[in-house]
């Protein structure tokens, strides 16, 4: 009864997931889960694409997961949270000043000088989602569904940025910290780090990567956020990618 569907978008892929839930013994619920909102722009589409999976009268989105802060991957979720009263957003607490406070990412030190340099084109985050309707989540943290989704820390594309762990199908969804796009120099998607002229702290992304890694015991397929292929990539692919300095995508 466990379900993970893409929904479908075109132009630059920004993948949003929705999660069907089911109770620790397996049971449905009328619950859902989406991971990543998208864009602003993506909003008829994305309630479209919601009502034609929510079946039944009571299905509702219970939870919105944002990997992190910036505006493509959460200018959305207001207008979800409006279609869904008790709707919650979980997100890393480190990710709370951007999100809900308007603090910009620009304000980040960096690490590398395309982030220094190139910074104030970053997409920074839009919405202010109200503290109150917040669900802070750390890394290990029990929640209601840690059965169905459970957070990944996997911070440097931004402080806050994290991963989800489908539990049942052994998906990892990783929003930025790993792409799967084509490069400027390249024919083809490719695997590479995110981008490092709007990435924080590019050392920590690069140590972020190294821990997606580590869970093959517990992660078959990977899925990048900006993604050009529906079935996401094998962690065998990411485990192959040796982070060192930014490579295509990334500079």
């Amino acid at each position: 009864m466990n379900q993970i569907t893409q929904l479908p978008f075109v132009h630059v892929p920004v993948g949003s997931f929705l999660v069907r839930c089911v109770d620790p013994a397996g049971l449905p619920t009328h619950d859902w889960i989406l991971v990543d909102s998208g864009e602003a722009s993506q909003v008829p589409r994305l309630l479209k694409a919601i009502d034609g999976l929510l079946s039944h009268e009571e299905d509702r989105v219970r939870y919105v997961c944002l990997t992190h802060g910036h505006l493509d991957h959460t200018a959305a979720t207001p207008a979800v949270l409006e279609r869904f009263p008790g709707c919650q957003v979980v997100l890393h607490p480190e990710e709370i000043p951007f999100v809900c406070e308007g603090k910009p990412f620009g304000s980040c030190p960096g690490d590398t000088w395309a982030f220094k340099l190139l910074k104030r084109f970053s997409h920074e985050a839009t919405v202010r989602v109200p503290r109150e309707r917040v669900l802070p989540l750390k890394d290990g943290e029990r929640w209601e569904y840690e059965h169905i989704i459970r957070l990944v820390e996997t911070p440097g594309h931004t402080p806050g940025s994290a991963s989800y762990l489908h539990v049942p199908s052994r998906s990892l969804l990783v929003g930025d910290a790993v792409m799967n796009i084509v490069g400027p120099m390249a024919k083809r998607p490719g695997i590479s780090g995110p981008m490092a002229m709007s990435t924080c702290h590019w050392g920590d992304a690069m140590k972020a990567i190294t821990k997606i890694t580590q869970l093959h015991e517990q992660v078959d397929n990977v899925f990048p956020a900006h993604d050009y292929s529906p079935k996401g990539v094998h962690i065998s692919k990411i485990q192959s990618f040796h982070p060192s300095a930014p490579k295509s995508g990334t500079s």
